[in-house]
C-alpha cells in the first residue's frame, strides 16, 4: 500500500467510499447519521484536495481508501483528521497498513495526533492496538496521541514474517506483551489471526512450568468449562507459538478508559465466573483479556488457574471493570 495527493478524478470515487464506510459505524455504536462532518459532500473534499491535505489509498492501480491529515512541520507534528477504507476491504488488515503509510510518510514528525468519538468501538480499539495513547476525554471524544519513539518500536514488528509449522504469517502490528509471551496481529492470505510466541522473561508475581504445554492444558480445560475462547488454530510445539482465531473489537479496558458503561457485560463475565468456579477454575479477569465483540465478550487469554476466592471475579476482577473515581 501507498498514498498519494488525491487527484481530481477520483475525488467522487473517495466520497463514495467514505459513506460506504463510515455508514458502517452503527454496527460498532453508532446511531444512524452519527457520522463525522462532512462525510459526504464532495464540495468539502474537493477543498481539503486543493488544501493538499486529502490523500488516496492505493494497492498497485486500486484505490481502496482516503486519508485527511494536516501536517504541521513548524511543531514536527501531525494530526490525522480521519482514515477511512471502502466497505468492501473492511476486515483485511488495510486500515492498519494506511496508518503505517500515514507515519512513515512523515519522518520528521516527532508525534501523530486525532480524535475519535467515545462511543466507537472501533476506532478506539484500533488506535491503541496501534500505540497510540489516551491524551484526554472530553467532549464526547477521545484525544489520542503516538510519540515518535513509540511509533519506532510498534514498527519494528510490522512488516515481518513469523512462521508456524512451516507456515508464514506476515506480521501486522503487536498487540501487546504479556507475562508469558508477545501477541501479534498477523496476516495470512487476506485472513487475520493472532499469532502468540511464547517469552522467557523473569516475571516476579506469576511462576511458570513449561509455557506451551500450559497453554494447550489451559485452552483444553476452557473449553470444556464452556468459557468463550478463540479458537485455537495451530501449535508449533519447537518454536513455541500458537496461532489462534483474532477477536475484533474494543477490550474491556478501552471502553473503562473511555467512560463508556461496562455494566451490560457484568452479567456476561459473572456467567463465565460461574462456569469457571463450576470448573474448579479462575481465570485472568484483568479487564484487558476481554474484548467485545457484537455484543459479546471473549476472553481471549487461555491462562486459568485453580480456584481461589482471592482471586475470583467478585473479590478480585471486579475492582478493574469500574471506572476510577477521581
Amino acid at each position: 500500500m501507498y498514498i498519494v495527493k488525491a487527484e481530481a478524478d477520483q475525488i467522487e470515487k473517495i466520497v463514495d467510499m467514505s459513506i460506504r464506510a463510515f455508514e458502517t459505524d452503527v454496527n460498532v455504536g453508532g446511531r444512524k447519521g452519527d457520522c463525522p462532518p462532512e462525510y459526504d459532500s464532495v464540495e468539502w473534499h474537493k477543498q481539503m484536495a486543493r488544501e493538499e491535505h486529502l490523500y488516496q489509498a492505493m494497492i498497485g492501480n486500486d484505490l481502496i481508501g482516503a486519508a485527511i491529515v494536516f501536517p504541521d512541520e513548524t511543531e514536527k507534528s501531525v494530526y490525522i483528521g480521519r482514515i477511512f477504507i471502502d466497505s468492501v476491504y473492511h476486515r483485511k488488515g488495510y486500515g492498519i497498513r494506511l496508518m503505517d503509510c500515514i507515519e512513515k510518510s512523515f519522518p520528521w514528525a516527532a508525534e501523530f495526533d486525532l480524535d475519535t468519538p467515545c462511543w466507537n468501538e472501533r476506532t478506539n480499539a484500533f488506535y491503541r492496538k496501534l500505540g497510540y495513547r489516551i491524551i484526554k476525554v472530553e467532549d464526547g471524544f477521545v484525544f489520542y496521541q503516538k510519540r515518535k519513539s513509540e511509533s519506532d518500536n510498534i514498527q519494528q514488528f510490522t512488516g515481518k514474517q513469523i512462521t508456524v509449522n512451516e507456515i508464514s504469517y506476515r506480521i501486522v502490528c503487536l498487540l501487546g506483551k504479556g507475562k508469558g509471551g508477545y501477541s501479534f496481529l498477523a496476516e495470512k492470505d487476506g485472513h487475520l489471526v493472532v499469532v502468540k510466541q511464547i517469552h522467557h522473561e523473569p516475571c516476579d508475581y506469576y511462576s511458570f512450568g513449561n509455557k506451551i504445554e500450559a497453554e494447550l492444558r489451559d485452552y483444553e480445560r476452557l473449553q470444556k468449562a464452556g468459557i468463550r475462547i478463540p479458537e485455537m488454530r495451530a501449535v508449533d510445539k519447537d518454536d513455541e507459538r500458537i496461532v489462534k482465531d483474532y477477536i475484533e473489537g474494543p477490550t474491556v479496558m478501552e471502553l473503562v478508559q473511555t467512560g463508556v458503561s461496562v455494566d451490560p457485560y457484568l452479567p456476561q463475565v459473572r456467567d463465565m465466573a460461574a462456569k469457571a468456579m463450576a470448573a474448579g477454575l479462575n481465570i485472568d479477569y484483568y479487564p484487558t483479556n476481554f474484548v467485545v465483540h457484537d455484543g459479546l465478550i471473549w476472553y481471549v487469554d487461555y491462562e486459568c488457574n485453580d480456584y481461589s476466592d482471592q482471586w475470583d471475579f467478585e473479590h478480585w476482577g471486579l475492582q478493574y471493570w469500574q471506572p476510577k473515581v477521581k
